[in-house]
């Protein structure tokens, strides 16, 4: 059951990761000492590539684009993404080629030169990333979150990596994904830690000792229609904000019996306990996305889009929304990409923002969206939006540099 309920789930949501300013992207402390170096290695020489189901993309690209190739050879639904991290002119992005059952074990982690498209360096990873985020540690710049420790590397260069275990005392939350949505199941703030458990999120020191519940899944509100031998939510993924003060996660429902999904988040602030709920959506024919950005606690359902300042504890509601086909995507709760009809009564997409979401002066380049062959952007960094697609030589992802 535990497994169905998260292959559900892993369908409906997608947690975000961005720089954060928060002790969870602080430095391992000497808490969590080191072990046997578990290197990921560099991908060697690899063999000629069999030819894939590339779809045709643009003759030409807009030469606002570069164009990054992750892979070669094989088709855009054959190549899963999974975080994208911005530091500078460099990107930083896992995926995992598609083979069928067991897929989720054979992931990537690859570093571009935004400015010439040039790969720097990638390496394979064979088991589940968690996910990545960005961190300041020495020459260390990201960490790539696994099962049982944390790789911390550098996007300048190939080979610099330490490894650090995570406490042996506790029992993560283990969802078994085989989709491009990875939740993280913890976080680490250099001097505590916070995970999700079965019976709902946990914090402790370092070392995994002085544990306490925070959040129990049996005490969030129910009447959702879960199945009946199943709590109402469930709670992963969950995330230090405000200076380790605070801690946000997400939850979910799994079907309601009549074809629908419930999503959600809560703030929990650990001194007082006080509790802030996040209005859950409901999945029919649309999509929902929660998760955690920096301060902010992000919703995005079908319909509108709701953001709870964890600093201040303010929760706007905003006419924007998550879809299938052109996503309002969401960067740091202020920028944001849409689709609107230009004045051929064509499908384009602009760069705007929250406080004015129908700002039409920033219009990105045209792939030819209205072809549906490249469903719109699906990413945003700190300066750049992502389109991808594939052809005859792989996947390919066209960064616009947008500010």
């Amino acid at each position: 059951m535990k497994r169905m309920l998260c292959t559900l789930a892993a369908g409906l949501l997608c947690l975000s990761l961005a720089a954060c300013e928060s002790p969870g992207a602080d430095a391992p402390g000497e808490a969590l000492p080191g072990s046997p170096p578990v290197t990921a290695g560099v991908t060697p020489a690899e063999s000629e590539p069999a030819p894939g189901s590339a779809e045709e993309s643009p003759e030409v690209f807009p030469e606002e684009a570069v164009i990054l190739r992750p892979m070669e050879g094989i088709g855009k639904s054959e190549l899963i993404y999974g975080d994208f991290l911005q530091s500078g002119d460099v990107l930083v992005c896992s995926w995992y080629e598609r083979k069928g059952e067991g897929s989720e074990l054979h992931w990537m982690i690859g570093a571009f030169d935004l400015s010439s498209g040039e790969m720097r360096y990638r390496f394979p990873v064979d088991e589940l990333v968690w996910g990545m985020e960005k961190v300041s540690y020495g020459p260390y710049d990201y960490r790539v979150l696994l099962a049982d420790r944390m790789l911390y590397r550098s996007s300048a260069g190939e080979t610099a990596e330490e490894v650090v275990p995570l406490p042996e005392n506790i029992a993560l939350l283990e969802f078994g994904l085989s989709t491009r949505y990875s939740p993280c199941a913890y976080d680490y703030s250099g001097n505590a830690f916070t995970w999700a458990a079965e019976d709902g999120i946990w914090v402790s020191d370092a070392q995994g000792e002085n544990a306490r519940r925070i959040l129990n899944n049996s005490d969030l509100p129910d009447g959702m229609g879960a199945t009946p031998d199943a709590p109402p939510y469930l709670l992963y993924a969950p995330r230090f904000l405000c200076n380790g003060e605070k801690v946000a996660a997400v939850l979910f429902s799994p079907y309601a019996g009549d074809g629908e999904h419930y999503a959600g988040a809560v703030l929990c602030d650990l001194e007082t306990g006080a509790r802030t709920e996040l209005e859950v959506g409901k999945r029919t024919n649309g999509s929902i996305k929660c998760g955690v950005e920096d301060r902010y606690v992000i919703s995005q359902s079908a319909s509108y889009t709701v953001v709870l300042d964890a600093q201040t504890s303010e929760t706007r509601e905003y006419p924007i929304h998550f879809g299938d086909h052109y996503p309002d995507l969401l960067f740091g709760a202020q920028t944001l990409v849409r689709a609107a009809m230009d004045d051929n009564d064509e499908i384009r997409f602009y760069v705007c923002s929250l406080d004015d979401p129908d700002d039409r002066s920033k219009p990105l380049p045209d792939f030819g969206c209205n072809d549906f062959d490249i469903i719109g952007p699906r990413r945003l960094t700190e300066s750049y939006v992502y389109f991808e697609d594939a052809d005859g030589d792989g996947p390919w992802l066209a960064a616009v540099k947008y500010r």
